[in-house]
Parts: structure tokens; C-alpha cells; sequence
């Protein structure tokens, strides 16, 4: 009499071929997600699922500085794909007539953000920067300074952990109202402090 059962351990090859190419699947599948979603709307103005609208990311199309812009959705995809919360918001904020302040994000070393203000028609002076939080290590870094400019847009990878925003001085006679709006991976978005306009640049340390 023959046994015609398979034998035992006979079929083993096919699991380890499924399991590879349903992950391969997967994987394609969350690259095509975050292309769809991220990099359309903010690289090329094209929104198919208009989610990219509810996030805010069909605004950064045509945003000034490509090649930071660039990079800035390279990082993005990768954190988002890592599972990072991907925060998204839009404050209003005025300064006064011939007022300075600082406002700054949050970010440890690798985050990501893309971001874009716009004044209500008052040109500002501007200082995009950052302070490490440890204040030791590292010294502040300028990534952008425009003299009378009402609005900016862009990308930011943080290369060490600390605050990350701008320096606003107003010089007009009136006051000056900013939308912000930042999207991406941070851990906090706040109002450093406030000043007259031309006294000394503002410490973050003291309003912390």
C-alpha cells in the first residue's frame, strides 16, 4: 500500500515565497501612499485624493527654494513611512507697530517640517534660525535672512535638537498680521517673546 500524503516539512518552500512577496506588496503599497498623498500635492499641485488639501500640503506648490523643498519631502515620506505623528497648523499672529518678536518650533535632530507665512500686506524684516536646546554644543544656525518680505515658504530637515523658527521685526508704523502655517514632525510650536524694534536680539532662554 503507498502512502500518497505529502511528506512532512514537504511544502515549506512556499510560506517564506508568500511571506516575501505579500511584504514586498505592502511595501510598495505605503511608497505609493505617501507619493500620492505628500509628494503630489506639495511638488506638483496635483491632489487626487484631496487629502493633501485637508493637510494643507497643496499649498507648498510652487514654494520658493526647490531644492530644500525638495529635500524637506524626501524627509517627510521617510518619517511619515517611519509612523512619526505628522502634525499640521495654522496660527495667526500680529506684532505691533515697530514691535520684534520670535516664534519657534520644536524639533529633535531629523525632523521635518514644510512651512509657509504670509503677511496681511506689511513688509517685515526676517531671520529664520535655530538655537540648540542644550545651548552648549552647538551655536545658532541662520538658514535665511530677507529684509522687507511679506511672506516665505519652504522646507526644514533639523540637523540637532532645538528651537527652530523665525525672527520678526516690524518697522511699519502700523501693525502686521502673519498666518503661519507648518506642516510636518515636531514636538511643540510656541511664541518665544516680544521686544520694541531695534532693541537686542531676543534670548530664548528668557522666556522659556
Amino acid at each position: 500500500m503507498t502512502d500518497s500524503s505529502p511528506a512532512p516539512g514537504g511544502d515549506l518552500g512556499t510560506p517564506p515565497l508568500r511571506k516575501l512577496l505579500k511584504t514586498l506588496a505592502i511595501t510598495l503599497a505605503a511608497a505609493a501612499v505617501v507619493f500620492v498623498v505628500v509628494i503630489l500635492p506639495a511638488e506638483y499641485g496635483s491632489d487626487p485624493t484631496r487629502i493633501g488639501g485637508l493637510l494643507g500640503l497643496d499649498r507648498l506648490y510652487e514654494a520658493a527654494g526647490a531644492e530644500p523643498m525638495a529635500e524637506a519631502e524626501e524627509g517627510l515620506s521617510a518619517q511619515l513611512a517611519g509612523n512619526r505623528e505628522l502634525r499640521a497648523e495654522t496660527v495667526t499672529i500680529e506684532i505691533g507697530a515697530n514691535e520684534q518678536m520670535e516664534y519657534k518650533l520644536q524639533m529633535i535632530e531629523g525632523m521635518t517640517i514644510v512651512y509657509s507665512w504670509q503677511t496681511d500686506g506689511g513688509a517685515l524684516y526676517s531671520d529664520f534660525h535655530a538655537d540648540p536646546f542644550n545651548d552648549l554644543d552647538d551655536e545658532s544656525v541662520r538658514y535665511a535672512e530677507q529684509f522687507d518680505i511679506t511672506g516665505a515658504r519652504g522646507g526644514l530637515t533639523a540637523g540637532y535638537s532645538g528651537n527652530h523658527g523665525w525672527f520678526w521685526r516690524n518697522d511699519n508704523d502700523a501693525p502686521v498680521t502673519i498666518a503661519l502655517d507648518v506642516r510636518g514632525f515636531y514636538t511643540g510650536m510656541k511664541e518665544i517673546g516680544r521686544a520694541p524694534a531695534g532693541t537686542e536680539h531676543l534670548d530664548s532662554e528668557a522666556y522659556e
